[in-house]
């Protein structure tokens, strides 16, 4: 299949695209819940968000940051080694035997810390604003460098016709079709 501009997709690209799409289906609605508990918490007890920016951040790192970390770090390394998204599409995250749960750790805090520094931009922003002072240019770097970070992921997703992401390649790991659907298509090992 080819696009107007030329590029090639490949099944394992649109499979891994669909899976993520999957797997932020599931993630928005933990963030959703999350927000709604949050919601009920502040509003029927004495609880307080702390005025401190870094006790926010470390609230919401405890929070909504860890266990999505902890959720794709324990599927992938696990016997179905891919999220639900990756599994409903039949595909597996591949590493080697004896580093895998290493590279997979690697792998996935190297995916999600672009997220975190995105959160920590916006918990500086909302400190500043409440301050009525204008943000430090830092703040903004915080913020605009996680964009380009994902843009480069992007990038290296479909230049790699789906195979691997730049975090992929750092962190020793690929994504491919699962054993038994290989013949379908390339040969997507490692």
């Amino acid at each position: 299949m080819l696009l107007r501009i030329g590029i090639k997709i490949s099944q394992l690209l649109i499979k891994r695209v669909a899976a993520y799409g999957i797997d932020l289906i599931i993630i928005v609605s933990y963030a959703a819940l999350l927000y709604l508990g949050m919601n009920q918490l502040l509003l029927h007890s004495e609880f307080r968000m702390p005025d401190n920016p870094f006790a926010r951040q470390a609230i919401a790192f405890a929070l909504l940051t860890l266990p999505v970390l902890i959720y794709s770090c324990w599927t992938e390394i696990g016997a179905w080694k891919g999220t639900p998204g990756k599994r409903m599409q039949k595909l597996e995250v591949m590493a080697d035997q004896n580093s895998r749960i290493p590279k997979i750790i690697f792998r996935n805090i190297l995916k999600y810390l672009p997220w975190e520094m995105a959160h920590t931009g916006v918990h500086w922003i909302v400190e500043y604003s409440e301050r009525g002072v204008e943000a430090k240019s830092w703040v903004w770097m915080v913020l605009i460098v996680p964009q380009v970070v994902v843009l480069i992921y992007l990038i290296s997703l479909i230049w790699t016709r789906g195979r691997r992401t730049l975090y992929d390649r750092v962190a020793g790991t690929s994504v491919g079709l699962k054993a038994g659907d290989r013949t379908k298509y390339d040969n997507l090992k490692p």
